[in-house]
């Protein structure tokens, strides 16, 4: 018989287990993401990730209602995956919290990368206001959300599904193979085409830190899941604003 006080409860069905379902995970982004779309909606957003997910979903035939369908995507794949899973609709508040707590805890190593590769903890503006402060803030809860979704969430998810679904690799070698790919894809995303081509030098520095903090991030949505991910992306964002401002 199970023994019902053993410490297994806490990793598989307390905290640990209870902060990667899908629903704790919409429950924990649902608010910075209306806070994002708010913002977007009202000045434009300059990040690629939603802008370019919204191209896709045109290209597929969303037509003219594509630009506002990213964040419903975002819950609906979500909201599938709860499904699969077959779970209880109901989500715990304190699990948020420990979702906010933990995503402050797993910063310091992008600090300690940031130092590791001489990158200046400096934003794209030099923005000293606060309503840009305000602004940089909000797209860096956007760029948290969008871009885990798209480089954790569904390009590392779709890397392992393929080498240890569909082809039987090993799923951890799969996984560290979609670690490092996705890794390199995502430090790439944020150069400009000059960079990419030659027609500008490649800035090495900058791509080698984003590469290693993708790869992090990478490791972290393996390990705790996309909601803690995203917090995690969104704190480090944050105090790149807090930092530049």
């Amino acid at each position: 018989m199970e023994n019902r006080s053993s410490p297994s409860i806490f990793w598989d069905r307390g905290y640990i287990r209870q902060a990667q379902r899908p629903l704790n995970c919409l429950m924990f982004i649902i608010l910075p993401l209306a806070l994002y779309q708010t913002f977007a909606l009202r000045y434009g957003t300059q990040l690629l990730a939603p802008i370019d997910l919204a191209r896709l979903l045109a290209y597929f035939g969303a037509g003219a209602s594509a630009a506002l369908l990213p964040p419903a995507l975002i819950v609906v794949v979500l909201l599938v995956q709860h499904l699969f899973q077959s779970s209880k609709w109901t989500f715990q508040p304190s699990v948020l919290l420990g979702m906010l707590g933990e995503s402050f805890a797993w910063v310091p190593p992008m600090l300690a990368l940031s130092h590791f590769t001489s990158q200046p903890m400096t934003a794209t503006t030099s923005a000293a206001a606060p309503s840009q402060f305000a602004r940089q803030a909000l797209q860096g809860l956007g760029a948290g959300i969008y871009e885990e979704f798209l480089f954790r969430l569904v390009l590392a998810g779709l890397i392992v599904f393929v080498l240890a679904d569909l082809l039987e690799f090993r799923r951890d070698i799969s996984a560290v193979v979609a670690i490092f790919a996705q890794a390199v894809l995502f430090s790439l995303y944020h150069l400009s085409h000059a960079e990419v081509t030659g027609a500008a030098a490649f800035p090495w520095s900058l791509f080698v830190f984003r590469m290693l903090a993708g790869a992090y991030l990478g490791a972290l949505y393996i390990l705790r899941g996309y909601g803690i991910t995203v917090g995690t992306h969104a704190v480090w964002n944050l105090y790149v604003a807090w930092i530049s401002a």
